[in-house]
Order: C-alpha cells, then sequence, then structure tokens
C-alpha cells in the first residue's frame, strides 16, 4: 500500500513517480489526511480516480490530485483508489466506479474532426485514459468525466474533437479563462444533468478548455456515437456536457469541484451522482454473487 502526501509546492496530494517504478500498489489517501479535509466523512463505495501529473522546480516528477478533487469526492463518499499510468487494470479491479479528471497530454490524432491537426502523438498519459475506459465498458462501471476526461470518454465513444476551439470556431466565446463564471449553459431538460444542477435551466459555469468536441450537426458526418449532448454554451453552441443515460455515463467540459468546494449544491451533486450509481453496481455485484443460478451463469453460455 502506498500513500499521498500533502505536497506543499503544488496546494494538492501526490506521490513521486520514482515510487512506483517496482510494479502495481494499492495507491490511496491517508486516513488522517481524509478526515483533516472532511471531519466526517462517510464512505460509501471504491471509485477509481487517474491521477494527474507535475514537476518540482528541480526536475522531480509527481503524480497529483487536486485538492478540490478530493474533498469534493470524499464529501459525495467515494472511497477514493488512485491509478497511475502504468497499472490501470490492476487497480481498478474492486473499485466501483471511475473518475476521470481533466489534464493537458496529447490525445490520438483520429479522435480530431479537424485532420490538419499536428500532434506528437498520444502519450502515456493519453493511453492511460483510454486504458481505464476500455476497463470501464468491459465491466459497466458507472463513469464521470471533467474536462479532458469527459473529452476522452466521448472519444473513445466515436465522438470527433476540434483541437483548437478559436482555430475551428471562430465565434466561440470563454472557454479559456481563470474566472469561476466564465460563461453560461443551457442545459437540456431532458437530461440526467437537468435534476443535478436543481433543474436549472441556465448556469454559469467556470471553462480551461482549448479543445471540444464537435456538435450533432458537425457528427453527422463522422461515425454514429451512443453519447449524447447534455448541455450546450449558451453563446455559441460548444458542447459542455454529454453522457449516455442507460450506460451510467455522465462528462462535464467544465470543474464542478471548484465550484463545489465553494458551496455550489448542484455541482456537488455531480459528484454525488457517480458515488450513488457506484453504490448502485456495488449492490448489483453484491446480489449476483449471493444468487447461484448468475454466479454460474458462465456454465449454461
Amino acid at each position: 500500500m502506498l500513500y499521498l502526501e500533502y505536497l506543499p509546492q503544488f496546494d494538492n496530494y501526490g506521490i513521486k513517480m520514482s515510487e512506483l517504478s517496482h510494479g502495481s500498489h494499492l495507491i490511496k489517501l491517508k486516513q488522517e489526511d481524509i478526515t483533516s479535509l472532511v471531519p466526517e466523512v462517510k464512505l460509501k463505495t471504491k471509485i477509481g480516480f487517474l491521477l494527474g501529473q507535475d514537476t518540482d522546480k528541480d526536475g522531480t516528477k509527481y503524480y497529483t490530485i487536486d485538492k478540490d478533487y478530493v474533498k469534493t469526492c470524499l464529501n459525495a463518499g467515494a472511497d477514493l483508489i488512485f491509478l497511475d499510468y502504468d497499472n490501470v487494470y490492476t487497480q481498478l479491479t474492486g473499485c466501483n466506479g471511475l473518475i476521470l479528471p481533466g489534464g493537458s497530454f496529447n490525445s490520438p490524432t483520429e479522435f480530431y474532426a479537424d485532420t490538419t491537426k499536428s500532434s506528437a502523438g498520444a502519450d502515456k498519459r493519453s493511453f492511460a485514459y483510454l486504458k481505464a475506459i476500455s476497463y470501464a465498458k468491459q465491466h459497466n462501471l458507472p463513469m464521470l468525466g471533467v474536462c479532458a476526461g469527459a473529452q476522452m470518454i466521448a472519444a473513445a465513444s466515436k465522438r470527433k474533437m476540434f483541437s483548437d476551439i478559436n482555430k475551428n470556431i471562430f465565434f466561440a466565446k470563454g472557454h479559456k479563462s481563470a474566472s469561476d463564471n466564465a460563461h453560461q449553459i443551457t442545459v437540456f431538460e431532458d437530461s440526467p444533468l437537468f435534476q443535478l444542477l436543481e433543474n436549472k435551466h441556465t448556469v454559469s459555469v467556470n471553462s480551461r478548455h482549448s479543445e471540444c468536441i464537435v456538435d450533432d450537426v458537425i457528427q453527422q458526418y463522422f461515425a454514429d456515437s451512443d453519447i449524447k449532448i447534455y448541455a450546450l454554451s449558451k453563446n455559441d453552441n460548444i458542447p459542455e456536457a454529454w453522457g449516455n443515460f442507460d450506460k451510467n455515463i455522465l462528462c462535464v467540459q467544465f470543474h464542478p469541484e471548484n465550484l463545489a468546494v465553494k458551496g455550489h449544491q448542484g455541482m456537488q451533486n455531480i459528484y454525488n451522482w457517480i458515488v450513488e450509481k457506484s453504490v448502485e453496481y456495488q449492490r448489483k455485484k453484491a446480489r449476483e454473487l449471493k444468487t447461484p443460478l448468475l454466479r454460474n451463469a458462465k456454465l449454461y453460455e
């Protein structure tokens, strides 16, 4: 077992990448860190969370997770199991849900609608996202994607992306901003996100992305996808949320954890959703294990 440490130089939690160079490890938060962030925490179910990365001034590389992610997940009741980039399948074993956070990395070139995109090609972090998504799909795990994590889930389900919003959408506004209220989104009433955001048709969100998935009009020229749009940016109709209700997939282009820690209940509800769906998944697994016919189902296939 390895534990994340608080890293004051980044004001987040993490672990040196070099500490994971000798095989697979279970990575968690220390109990004292958990209770210091959320004193009355009630952990409900194990959820895999893919780590980000940071580099110290001396060149030391760390796997990291922003403190706002930690606090929001703990408030929802997530017992976080952290995933590094080399041991995704092993570390996800026993998890009942998956959270894919935002971040900056090179995605596969084939994910993009703009064929002129130049890139160094998909990197190790990108493949870790794809491995996690593959595992989740194979095991029907509920998934929550945030920003780049949301884009990867969509692209892995055949939704295309633009590599540069400003170059491809000339009327785009406010999608790379430090503001908590960068722009407004219009939430579709028939989407599960509508209820999570307290039945509001219009919500102000933060926005830190330079890439985006294409809208339905453009997507029709590519392959069909089971990912549906849940919300659009109010000013320019860029997709801001999507998912698959039947498969328990929810993706948001913004960062609800940053707003949740400031008291926005609707944003906290997004993280509550992944915990609730993961608890349902855990209970379903438990019922199947208690049912001999289902437990031995492979004998009859």
